[in-house]
């Protein structure tokens, strides 16, 4: 075929593989797992760039091995508080596109997100709020429901609260659950949601 397409070239066989080469192609016995494990501990180790001393992963390092945002780790021992702002800024992130937002504001955890995906360079939105669950934190009086401006729109169940279900076409609050936070009260825009008053 190749004379034919190209009658002017040289015919000349091909080279004869090395004897090493044709070796490798014959099937090799299959190994036992004990000598696979062997194989794999003998290879040759392979070279990995050292990036253990930037700041992110120094502390990285550190929240595994056993420091805490809050001080404080999941078994109640007391350590080394770890700054997120510092963390962030030691990783290249300018202190003007670093900020803070409280979750349970929404417009401004909104207008924050929006501006910051917007932005050219690197940010980072810290959120900010101590966690319900905990024993020390000061809840609010529950949210009651005024059924006659409740539409049953279900807006308030967009942000998943257990203490929020419907009944009869109308939104209910488990008094039990609700830690009166205010989040559901910002989603509904007809004011059927209010705080209760402390008994």
């Amino acid at each position: 075929m190749t004379d034919q397409v190209f009658p002017d070239l040289p015919q000349t066989p091909p080279p004869e593989p090395p004897t090493d080469a044709l070796a490798q192609k014959e099937p090799a016995e299959a190994l036992t797992p004990a000598q696979e494990m062997a194989d794999a501990l003998s290879a040759p180790e392979v070279e990995t760039p050292d990036v253990s001393d930037l700041p992110f992963c120094r502390a990285m390092g550190l929240i595994a091995g056993g420091l805490a945002v809050t001080g404080v780790t999941l078994m109640k021992d007391v350590t080394t508080a770890v700054d997120i702002k510092t963390l962030v800024l030691g990783c290249g992130v300018k202190p003007e596109n670093v900020r803070t937002v409280d979750p349970y504001d929404l417009k401004a955890t909104d207008q924050a997100v929006k501006e910051e995906l917007a932005a050219a360079e690197p940010s980072v939105i810290i959120s900010r709020r101590p966690c319900a669950l905990l024993k020390y934190v000061k809840h609010n009086p529950p949210l009651s429901v005024d059924q006659d401006k409740c539409i049953g729109c279900k807006a308030c169940l967009g942000i998943g609260c257990p203490a929020i279900s419907m009944q009869d076409g109308k939104a209910m609050i488990d008094n039990t659950l609700c830690t009166g936070c205010g989040v559901c009260e910002q989603l509904c825009n007809f004011g059927a949601l209010k705080a209760s008053k402390e008994g």
